[in-house]
């Protein structure tokens, strides 16, 4: 291939990004699904990439506070909140390397500059997408007693985020290339939100005698086990 061919298309004419607002149109939008990288990440700035870092954990933030009401009296609201900050941050953390390799491996071109602008927004994306989602979240936490049940809901609440997400970066990308490193990376990326809350132990519910971070190993699966059989209010 000649250097021409390996430059990044942009799929539109270039646009200016000006504020919050206009800047979450064009993530939330994610250009159009034609070929080449989507206009914004072409043109955006490291103030932008903070500021969408931001919105993302705010997002997050506000996620696990609605999720902490499971627990009655609101007492795991603050460490609901936290901890899914620290969950969906150091997720995106962890799998940035390999976001990166992948997608060079599948020889999907993209220039150095572009991954920041992307992962950030991807990250705002999804947390804007949970934050959509929380008022139906608060319903079902206040409303169930089953943390089986409201674990089970979550997982999906997740699933359909993934898929979103995965569709966002196939948009912003615009490259048919991309698909199998976007499906293999966010398959990795659910696993990794999966065991990062297994890890930092619980997060709707915590026994007065637990530590705040536990660190204890294990499989999610045998959490989300063990999640089953406790029932809000009567304890383990």
């Amino acid at each position: 291939m000649t250097d021409e061919e390996l430059k990044p298309k942009v799929n539109s004419p270039a646009v200016e990004i000006e504020n919050e607002g206009g800047l979450l149109s064009h993530v939330l939008s994610a250009g159009s699904a034609g070929e080449g990288l989507a206009p914004w990440i072409v043109r955006a700035t490291l103030r932008d990439v903070v500021r969408l870092s931001v919105i993302a954990l705010a997002c997050f933030a506000l996620y696990g506070a609605l999720a902490g009401f499971f627990e009655p009296g609101g007492g795991q609201v603050f460490i609901a909140t936290l901890k899914a900050t620290l969950i969906g941050a150091g997720a995106l953390f962890l799998c940035i390397p390999s976001f990166i390799v992948f997608h060079r491996l599948g020889e999907v071109h993209v220039p150095s500059r572009a991954f920041a602008p992307l992962l950030a927004g991807y990250a705002a994306f999804t947390g804007l997408v949970l934050l959509a989602l929380g008022p139906i979240l608060w319903l079902f936490s206040v409303s169930s007693r089953s943390l089986g049940f409201v674990v089970f809901f979550h997982a999906l609440l997740w699933t359909l985020v993934a898929l979103l997400g995965a569709r966002f970066l196939f948009r912003s990308l615009g490259n048919r290339a991309a698909v199998g490193p976007i499906l293999v990376w966010s398959a990795m990326f659910g696993l990794v939100v999966l065991q990062l809350v297994a890890y930092l132990g619980p997060v709707l519910v915590r026994q007065p005698e637990e530590a705040l971070f536990p660190l204890e190993k294990g499989s999610f699966l045998v959490r989300f086990v063990e999640a089953g059989e406790y029932v809000s209010g009567e304890g383990q």
